[in-house]
């Protein structure tokens, strides 16, 4: 569930939106590139979708992280 009042919470939910949204894109490219004339920036556009892929589980992990540690409870300090 995470703690929205904790470190560093909303910065996960926005990085794990941010991936969720890249991925949407990247799921959508390859019912699109057919509308695309040009070969060329198709071939071009495909390897930037596979590098945006390893981008987006790279998002994902970061924050997943964060969102982790901001559920943990707080250690109590003496």
């Amino acid at each position: 569930v995470g703690n929205p009042a904790g470190k560093d919470y909303r910065f996960g939910q926005r990085m794990v939106l941010a991936a969720n949204i890249l991925a949407a894109l990247l799921f959508i490219f390859p019912f699109v590139w057919q509308l695309i004339p040009d070969r060329n920036v198709v071939m071009v556009l495909s390897k930037f979708a596979t590098a945006f892929g390893y981008w987006v589980m790279a998002m994902w992990s970061i924050g997943f992280s964060f969102i982790y540690q901001s559920s943990l409870p707080e250690k109590a300090s003496k």
